[in-house]
This record gives C-alpha cells, sequence and structure tokens, in this order.
C-alpha cells in the first residue's frame, strides 16, 4: 500500500515538474475571465440594445484603470512566483550537486602486509591490513567494517554468501576524516596456507566491507564491498614471498549497487 502512494506520489511530483501549479492557476483565471465577458454577451444575443450595452461595460472594463491595475498585478504576482519556483529549483540542484561532489565516500584503497618471524628468523605467517579511504571533502561518521577470508580447495560458487567470518569490528562508529585513511586489525595467514596457495592447491578469498554516514544526510547510510581473490609465489627459503589481490567475483560495489543491503 506504501509502494503504491509513493509511486502514485512521484507521478504526481513529475506532472507537477511539467507543468507548474503557476501555469495552471493562469489558465485558470484566464478561463474564468473569458466566461466572465463572454456570458453577458451570450445571455443579451437577440436584444441589440441590451447586448450593445453590454459590449458598452465589457469595453468599459477592459479600458479602465482598475482593470489593468488588477491585470498588471497578476502578471507581476504570477512572474514573482514563477522566478521564485525557479530560484528554489537552482538552489535544490546545487545543493544536491554539492552532495554529490563534497559528501564522503570510503572505498578499500590497498593492503600492506607484516611478516611474523619464528625464533629463526623464517617466516610462519602474514599479517595482513587494508586501508579504508576516504575521498570526499567531508568526514565519514560512525563507520563501522568487517573483513572475512576463507580458503577453500575451489574458487568461490556463484551461490556463495559472503558471511562474516571471525571477529567483528573491534572498534565500530569511528570517524575517517576528508582525505583520510583507518586500518583494519591485522588479519594473520599462516605460511602454510601461502605455500598451497602459491602451488595452487587451495584457492585463498578475502571479503569485507565499510557502512558509514555522511555529513550532508545523517538518515542515509552508505555501504562499500569488496573481494579478492590472494595470489602467492614463495621463495623456497621460506622468507621472502610476492603475494598479491584481484578483484573477484559479485561482492564489489557501493550504495546502490552492494550485494547486500545496509544492516548497521
Amino acid at each position: 500500500m506504501f509502494k503504491k502512494l509513493r509511486k502514485a506520489s512521484k507521478r504526481v511530483q513529475a506532472w507537477l515538474s511539467q507543468y507548474d501549479w503557476a501555469a495552471i492557476i493562469g489558465s485558470v483565471l484566464v478561463l474564468l475571465f473569458l466566461l466572465g465577458v463572454l456570458t453577458p454577451l451570450a445571455h443579451y444575443d437577440g436584444d441589440q440594445q441590451l447586448q450593445a450595452k453590454a459590449y458598452e461595460w465589457v469595453w468599459g472594463w477592459l479600458t479602465s484603470a482598475a482593470f489593468w491595475t488588477a491585470a498588471f498585478t497578476g502578471i507581476l504576482t504570477l512572474s514573482t512566483y514563477l522566478l521564485w519556483r525557479e530560484t528554489e529549483r537552482l538552489a535544490e540542484g546545487g545543493e544536491r550537486q554539492n552532495a554529490i561532489i563534497n559528501r564522503a565516500f570510503v572505498f578499500h584503497k590497498q593492503y600492506a602486509f607484516i611478516d611474523i618471524h619464528d625464533t629463526n628468523g623464517t617466516v610462519v605467517a602474514r599479517d595482513v591490513v587494508h586501508t579504508w579511504e576516504n575521498s570526499g571533502n567531508t568526514p565519514a561518521v560512525r563507520v563501522t567494517s568487517h573483513i572475512s577470508w576463507q580458503s577453500l580447495l575451489a574458487v568461490l560458487p556463484d551461490n556463495f554468501s559472503y558471511p562474516d567470518l571471525g571477529d567483528r569490528d573491534a572498534a565500530p562508529d569511528k570517524m575517517i576524516g576528508p582525505k583520510a585513511s583507518i586500518y583494519s586489525d591485522p588479519i594473520r595467514i599462516r605460511q602454510d596456507i601461502l605455500n598451497a596457495v602459491a602451488e595452487e592447491s587451495v584457492h585463498l578469498f578475502m571479503w569485507g566491507w565499510t557502512e558509514y554516514n555522511d555529513a550532508f544526510d545523517p538518515n542515509v547510510r552508505h555501504r562499500t564491498e569488496f573481494c579478492f581473490k590472494i595470489w602467492a609465489s614463495v621463495h623456497p627459503d621460506g622468507k621472502q614471498a610476492t603475494i598479491g589481490f584481484r578483484h573477484w567475483g559479485v561482492h564489489n560495489g557501493y550504495d546502490e549497487t552492494c550485494l547486500k543491503p545496509v544492516h548497521t
């Protein structure tokens, strides 16, 4: 029911944007004026003397100062109203454009690796730290994010649900300033898993999301999603490795293009 009412309201608004209320009111007033002038002339059709008097009355009214004062006032009022409506539309368009250009936009920018060594100096794991950046000119507030990973024997199926695995964000409702960045909690991946990825015996995937508010509309929650497939090339000594990411699957988007709806 509410969806139908919203659709009907949008259709009415679209119709009014094409045919301004001022034009509608002006057309009605002109119609009423014509009816007021033509009705007495038609009423006395057949009585030339009375019709002549009616013509004289109408002509006297059309040439009177009162008529032209009223007509000028009406035209001035209509012009002022149209100017106000156009100014209001330009202001609304400017506000929307300002929000589009300057609002916060948070996305996954890059990642860094930290080698974890044992007492012999051998790399036993890698900590992956992700960077969330706000490219907008205004702050992003109430920023919450989560990153998951999983190693599989096959690539992600088409119906994969991209669940939130592991611990939730330890510090939700963060703030990212304009043109600033924050870092995720480190995600530790054992070296034996990376060795298996390098040997192509397993597939390693990492996906995540962030949700936040901008400074223009506190009632609108934004969302950004990502998913990567991790590849690795490990040296025989186990002390060095080349690791990379490439986008994978449908869990990549922002706002309306996201796979999942906002839920924080």
